[in-house]
């Protein structure tokens, strides 16, 4: 298992787990570019964002940890795992990506916004700790539908 944070070079690695066609569906909503043009290029140009990618299978990074800074402390998380890392792997991944947060940079608490829509992403945030702290209403549409955001949040134990 690895992980490691990102750098601007490794932009090609993020677009392409990012743009693949069993992850963008379920990272985009209805005022999201195409993925053909969709480019993560600005995640990686702020210092403050997180860019991390978890898991190198067979010669090939398996999954993206995004996460930008919202405070001093505060992280709002974003993740996009190919299909065949989803499960165990890449929710140990992830918890190896959060313990690298905890451990090197002054984060205390990681947050996420998780569409009602989208039940596969409430329970891998659930299996990696995260609690239900909030909703958000009529916040997100995907196909011209309004759907709710669940706010899942996690933080460091001190």
């Amino acid at each position: 298992m690895a992980v490691r944070r990102m750098k601007c070079c490794d932009r090609a690695i993020v677009n392409s787990i990012l743009r693949d066609k069993d992850v963008y569906p379920w990272i985009s909503d209805d005022g999201s570019p195409h993925p053909s043009v969709f480019d993560v290029k600005h995640l990686l140009q702020e210092e403050s964002d997180v860019v991390i990618v978890l898991g190198w299978w067979d010669s090939k990074w398996k999954g993206i940890w995004t996460l930008h800074q919202r405070n001093a402390i505060t992280y709002e998380a974003h993740i996009g795992i190919l299909p065949e890392y989803r499960g165990l792997a890449g929710i140990t991944a992830t918890k190896e990506a959060t313990k690298w947060m905890w451990d090197n940079t002054k984060c205390r608490k990681i947050i996420a916004f998780v569409p009602s829509c989208n039940d596969a992403a409430r329970h891998f945030v659930s299996a990696l700790g995260m609690s239900r702290e909030g909703e958000l209403s009529s916040s997100f549409m995907r196909d011209g539908t309004l759907f709710n955001e669940v706010i899942f949040g996690i933080s460091k134990e001190v």
